[in-house]
């Protein structure tokens, strides 16, 4: 399945630091970042899309196998490269979801150990109204048959988690 045309992923932030005296109007900052991948399995191009809403009932967890997820076409996915990918926590979420890989065949191509966990498993939480984006658009995070099942957790004990995960990638 290709990409048609395209995809876009445009990310802009301007802030301005403000205080007295001799700055004035304050001094801005600007971030900008514009990715355009085009259709295909190189440098700069992609060929598979996900996109999920998932609800996690409360204190469980679900492993993602980027390889055996289904399109909405019911195909599976067979990642070998992230190119993109978004997760966002609902707001209304009670509490964080905590990714790490899973315990078998774990993807963890861009997590760092986390002594919480311990020195071997890394781990990053994800706010509830906040969202984890990761852009590799030219190399890609490798997916392979040892590396390729992402673990997202449920912190909260009281209520379940929402969260939407979207994946660009080949």
């Amino acid at each position: 399945m290709a990409l048609s045309p395209q995809a876009h992923f445009d990310l802009k932030l301007f802030a301005r630091q403000v205080a007295g005296g001799d700055y004035g109007s304050g001094i801005p900052v600007e971030v900008t970042i514009s990715e355009v991948l085009a259709s295909g399995t190189g440098s700069g191009q992609a060929t598979k899309v996900f996109q999920d809403v998932r609800t996690l009932a409360l204190s469980t967890d679900e492993n993602l196998d980027f390889q055996t997820l289904l399109d909405p076409f019911g195909t599976a996915l067979g990642l070998t490269k992230i190119k993109w990918l978004i997760i966002q926590a609902a707001s209304a979420n009670a509490a964080d979801l905590r990714l790490t890989p899973g315990s078998a065949n774990g993807w963890d191509a861009f997590l760092s150990p986390s002594a919480a966990l311990g020195p071997d498993i890394p781990q990053l939480d994800v706010q509830a109204g906040t969202a984890l984006v990761l852009v590799n658009s030219a190399a890609g995070y490798v997916v392979d048959a040892a590396h390729k099942v992402l673990n997202v957790e449920n912190l909260s004990g009281a209520a379940s988690g929402i969260y939407t995960i979207t994946i660009v990638g080949i």
